[in-house]
C-alpha cells in the first residue's frame, strides 16, 4: 500500500507540474483548496490528492524573498514554512537549489525533534517528511546559509488539506550577526571532521538556540564572514548594506518590509569580521548601525554580544552604545572561543552564549 501511495502521487506530481500556470486559489483540480474557518473535526477530514501552487496557506519564517505564484525563495539561514492540516504519507516538494554545495532543510514534526534533510544542487522532487493519517504541524526551515545554497520551493506534493495558518508565537527576536550566528563550526563532529556544509548548522547556534528556550519566532540576518566596515575576505562585505533587504544573494533589488515583522529583541552580533579595522573607525561605523536598527525597531529591546572570538573592538562598541543615549540599548560580552570547526566556537561554547543571552533576557521579555 505504501508504495503504491509513492507511486500514485509521484505520478500526479509529474503531471500537475505541467500545469503549474494554470492553477489558481479557487478549489478544484490540481488546486488547494484552504480552510479559513473553524478546524475540521477528523470525521470531516479530506485525504484527497492535494496541490499547493500559492503559499497564503504557509507560516513563513524568516526572510523569505517576495514570492510569486508557484514559487517560495528561501535564503537565509533558518527561513523556511510551517504548514499545518490533515495528512496522510508523504509530505513531498518539488525545488530548485543553487549555489556551491546543497541544502540542508530540517523538519520538524508536531514539535518533534527535527531531522536534518540533504539535497543536492539542481532541480529535484524530494520527500520532506512522510506521517501517519491525522492532523499535523510540519515546519521546515533551511539551515544552510545563503552564500552556500539558495533553495526556490516551486511546489508542496501531499494527500491531505490544509487548515489554518499557524500562529507565530508573539515573542519575536532578530539576530544579525556572521558566521557564529549561522552556526559554522559549531556542531559537535566539527572539530576532528570538518565539512562547511553539514557543519554549518544554524540548529547548534547560540541564535536558535535562545529562540527554542523562550519559544520565539526568530530571524537570522545573517552572513558568514561579514562586518560592519568590513568582511573577512572584502571590504564590501558590510552587512548594514543589505539590512534593508529581503535577499542578498538572489535578488538585491527586494526590500524588506520592517513593518510586516517587528521583532521585540534585536541582537547584534557583528565584530568579529572587523578585526583589522582600527577602533576610531569602527566606533562610527558602530554607532551608524544602531542608528539604522532603533530606526527600524522603535520598540525593540537592542543588545550587541561581542567577544566570541575577537575582544579587539570591545572598547568600541561600548562607546557606540553610549552615545546612543538609549537606555534600552546594552552590551552583552561573551566568551572568546575558537576550538571548534574551522577556529569557530564549539557546540559547548555556543549552549553558554545562548545561556547568558537568555538569562539577560528573560526578565526583559517577561514583562
Amino acid at each position: 500500500m505504501r508504495m503504491k501511495l509513492y507511486l500514485s502521487i509521484l505520478l500526479a506530481f509529474v503531471m500537475l507540474l505541467a500545469s503549474c500556470g494554470q492553477a489558481d486559489t479557487q478549489t478544484g483540480e490540481g488546486t488547494t483548496e484552504m480552510i479559513t474557518s473553524e478546524p475540521m473535526t477528523e470525521d470531516a477530514a479530506d485525504y484527497s490528492y492535494t496541490y499547493l501552487d500559492v503559499f497564503d496557506g504557509l507560516m513563513l519564517h524568516g526572510r523569505t524573498l517576495p514570492h510569486e505564484k508557484g514559487k517560495l525563495g528561501l535564503e537565509w539561514s533558518w527561513s523556511g514554512f510551517t504548514m499545518q492540516g490533515w495528512f496522510d504519507g508523504p509530505i513531498l516538494a518539488q525545488i530548485e537549489v543553487v549555489g556551491q554545495l546543497g541544502v540542508i532543510f530540517r523538519v520538524e514534526i508536531d514539535g518533534g525533534d527535527s531531522v536534518a534533510k540533504q539535497f543536492p544542487l539542481g532541480e529535484q522532487s524530494v520527500v520532506l517528511a512522510e506521517v501517519e493519517q491525522g492532523y499535523h504541524t510540519i515546519t521546515v526551515r533551511k539551515v544552510t546559509e545563503g552564500s552556500t545554497s539558495r533553495v526556490t520551493v516551486k511546489a508542496l506534493i501531499f494527500n491531505g488539506k490544509l487548515d489554518q495558518v499557524p500562529e507565530e508565537s508573539p515573542l519575536r527576536i532578530e539576530f544579525i550577526g556572521d558566521s557564529i550566528t549561522n552556526g559554522v563550526g559549531s556542531y559537535p563532529e566539527a572539530v576532528t571532521n570538518w565539512d562547511y556544509l553539514t557543519h554549518c548548522d544554524a540548529a547548534y547556534s547560540y541564535a536558535t538556540m535562545v529562540g527554542k528556550a523562550l519559544n520565539a519566532e526568530v530571524h537570522l540576518t545573517s552572513i558568514s564572514g561579514w562586518g560592519v566596515v568590513r568582511g573577512a575576505t572584502s571590504l564590501d562585505h558590510q552587512l548594514p548594506l543589505v539590512y534593508d533587504l529581503a535577499s542578498h544573494e538572489v535578488d538585491k533589488e527586494a526590500k524588506w518590509d520592517f513593518a510586516s515583522w517587528q521583532p521585540d529583541v534585536v541582537v547584534v552580533a557583528l565584530g568579529t569580521n572587523d578585526e583589522g579595522v582600527p577602533p576610531g573607525q569602527f566606533m562610527p561605523a558602530a554607532l551608524k548601525f544602531l542608528k539604522t536598527v532603533r530606526q527600524k525597531n522603535p520598540d525593540a529591546y537592542i543588545v550587541w554580544m561581542y567577544g566570541m572570538m575577537s575582544t579587539k573592538q570591545t572598547a568600541a562598541i561600548e562607546l557606540a552604545i553610549t552615545e546612543m543615549k538609549d537606555d534600552r540599548i546594552v552590551y552583552l560580552p561573551q566568551e572568546t572561543n575558537t576550538a571548534g570547526g574551522w577556529g569557530h566556537p564549539t557546540y559547548e561554547a555556543q549552549c553558554g552564549y545562548a545561556a547568558k543571552l537568555i538569562e539577560l533576557l528573560k526578565p526583559i521579555v517577561s514583562k
